[in-house]
């Protein structure tokens, strides 16, 4: 493979809303352990009621304050188009690297320079450090109805083996890709305000050839993600609903979509 050029970036855009304690020690565990990538960073606060003053963040973070609140794949689209890395690291700011997660993840898009990668994600932990479901499959009716049966964590993900390797999809929790890929995708869709704008932009990625991949060498702990939550209320709820349709309607044969809805 040719040699990645040395000026090669990373670009770090955190989507944050009412959680300056978490946002807080994600830039903490930036600055201690990826100080040598002097990555830059765009945080996005999609208008917190509580806002992230007086947090110490690495020189040159680009702040940006939205009005209203516009989900997560159109605030990562934003803080993508403020930056100028090669390669786009959106994450959750409830996501804390482990020493040697971005040099690991930076490294794997060097040393594969001339490959059609697409979307990378890392290997999740919970807080306790027991491992936490990171991709899955791409969804079809017959999948979503029998995995119904399994727990809530287990519905949209799997818990792969620490094992690198091509997937379906990573969660847009902590999703790395090339910034030209990210670009001719057209960024997240920006109609899925939260939920399934990962497998979409996954799904569309390998639809031009540029598969998914995942590399448990990059590790990160996400300490609130949204399947392990307790049972969402009716605006979560109705959100997830909607996105999950979307996708359906976008991707899926068209009876699917509609027994999905009488379903839902």
């Amino acid at each position: 493979p040719e040699e990645p050029p040395a000026e090669m970036r990373l670009s770090l855009v955190i989507v944050h809303h009412d959680a300056p304690e978490c946002l807080k020690a994600c830039l903490d565990s930036i600055a201690r352990t990826a100080s040598d990538l002097a990555p830059e960073v765009i945080v996005v606060d999609n208008a917190s009621a509580r806002a992230p003053e007086g947090i110490e963040s690495p020189p040159g973070t680009v702040w940006i304050r939205n009005g209203d609140n516009r989900g997560f794949g159109a605030a990562v689209n934003q803080g993508a188009a403020r930056g100028g890395g090669d390669v786009l690291v959106a994450l959750n700011a409830d996501i804390e690297f482990q020493p040697g997660a971005l040099q690991a993840l930076f490294g794997f898009f060097r040393e594969n320079a001339a490959e059609r990668l697409g979307p990378v994600g890392g290997r999740l932990l919970f807080p306790d450090g027991s491992a936490q479901p990171s991709c899955g499959p791409f969804p079809t009716l017959a999948g979503l109805l029998w995995r119904r049966l399994l727990p809530p964590v287990s519905r949209k993900y799997y818990l792969r083996e620490p094992v690198p390797g091509p997937v379906d999809w990573v969660t847009g929790a902590f999703l790395a890709v090339r910034r030209p890929v990210f670009e001719e995708l057209g960024g997240f869709d920006e109609e899925f305000f939260l939920y399934y704008e990962d497998v979409d932009l996954c799904l569309r990625a390998r639809e031009r050839g540029y598969p998914a991949h995942f590399r448990p060498e990059a590790t990160a702990c996400h300490r609130h993600p949204l399947a392990a939550r307790p049972a969402p209320g009716p605006g979560l709820r109705r959100v997830i609903r909607e996105s999950r349709l979307r996708y359906f309607r976008k991707h899926r044969p068209s009876w699917e979509s509609r027994l999905l809805e009488r379903l839902d």
